[in-house]
């Protein structure tokens, strides 16, 4: 009988780009309903251009997100690129790894929930909501 140890990779390592390649973004169509772009629009996205910056723009609903069909693990990066882009010093270092990959990019602060609009407030709380459900889910 011979045991051999197991490594079990990191989610974020599953889903951190060896070669960049950003999670897209959604396109707002004439309907106002949200549609998921596909990869090759990401191509075409400048790399110090924050591409998650559509979360700061617009008020999202659970519904608009779930119409992009998002893993869990999207939902945390989406979440968490709110943060990013006011400059958060991710404790957890799968996270600051990941964004450390964007030169948009700029670790500064522990805090910046006084930085934060109310959107981008309201679209991280349902995005929370959305991960944790997913969560109890599965």
């Amino acid at each position: 009988y011979k045991t051999t140890k197991r490594t079990i990779p990191s989610p974020l390592s599953v889903i951190t780009p060896k070669v960049r390649k950003p999670i897209p973004a959604p396109s707002i169509n004439e309907d106002s309903i949200i549609v998921a772009e596909n990869d090759s629009i990401c191509d075409s996205i400048p790399e110090s251009e924050n591409q998650f910056i559509w979360l700061s723009q617009q008020q999202f609903t659970e519904d608009d997100f779930n119409k992009m069909n998002p893993d869990r693990e999207t939902l945390r990066i989406w979440r968490n690129a709110i943060f990013a882009s006011h400059g958060y010093i991710f404790k957890n270092k799968d996270l600051y790894k990941y964004f450390r990959q964007y030169s948009w990019y700029n670790p500064t602060t522990f805090n910046v929930e006084n930085q934060l609009s109310e959107i981008e407030k309201e679209n991280a709380r349902i995005l929370r909501n959305m991960y944790e459900d997913a969560a109890q889910r599965s």
